[in-house]
């Protein structure tokens, strides 16, 4: 009987306790890092294939040939990362706003983005964004949570333009042609969007003031900005 009546304060006690392991409603702060993708590509920036057009050697006739299709390479960064401030009405409800970071596309030795189709480019591309969603939780047990959150994203695209030196001849009868050319200035430009953004997670509570999530968001693309995702593991602090 004493036996029985000692688990049974046990098992009070241990749910009293770990009921208080619950994040405390207020403010928090935290960082995620992850694996990020956009959806960047020689292919949808056109910059796979250049077509040169050849003038013969008389000056009389003008002869189209294409280079064929550029030998370019894409290589992307997926590290990709966000830092964020809330506040936590309850344990269903709370306001975020974030900066996320998405790791960079490069499109070495690429042709078609100026007009002059002599130059080829190396291109980087890259998505950053500001954000606030409202999050929903649903607690599971104690400890966890599942969390939705949606919300807008006013996001910055970056592309920056490095054209290198080019220099190619055709000696073949019946035209002979020669061009080159040196760039070494780059150009930058930028456009921006406000663009909704969602997304799904799970939090662990490890005690009031400090929770770890592992979480995916997504912000669809629109235009010249292609959509962006991160799946990333965070802590936060609770204040």
């Amino acid at each position: 009987m004493k036996i029985i009546k000692g688990i049974t304060f046990a098992a009070v006690m241990l749910g009293v306790a770990t009921s208080t392991f619950a994040a405390k409603n207020g403010f928090y702060f935290g960082g995620q890092l992850g694996y990020s993708d956009s959806d960047y590509s020689a292919s949808n920036q056109n910059l796979v294939n250049a077509d040169v057009s050849f003038v013969d050697n008389t000056g009389s006739r003008l002869i189209s040939t294409p280079l064929g299709t550029a030998k370019t390479s894409t290589d992307q960064d997926h590290l990709g990362g966000r830092v964020y401030l809330g506040y936590q009405f309850n344990k269903h409800f709370a306001l975020e706003s974030g900066y996320t970071q998405f790791g960079k596309t490069e499109v070495n030795n690429a042709y078609g983005l100026t007009s002059n189709r002599y130059i080829n480019h190396d291109v980087d591309l890259n998505n950053a964004a500001i954000d606030l969603v409202a999050k929903g939780m649903l607690p599971v047990g104690h400890k966890f949570d599942l969390f939705a959150k949606g919300g807008v994203a006013y996001v910055d695209a970056d592309t920056i333009d490095r054209p290198a030196l080019v220099s190619f001849s055709h000696t073949s009868s019946p035209f002979i042609v020669s061009n080159s050319a040196s760039v070494t200035s780059y150009h930058e430009e930028t456009t921006t969007k406000l663009l909704p953004t969602a997304g799904v997670g799970a939090e662990y509570t490890i005690n009031p003031r400090l929770s770890m999530d592992l979480s995916y968001s997504i912000i669809p693309g629109s235009g010249d900005i292609k959509t962006s995702q991160l799946v990333a593991l965070g802590l936060a602090f609770h204040v």
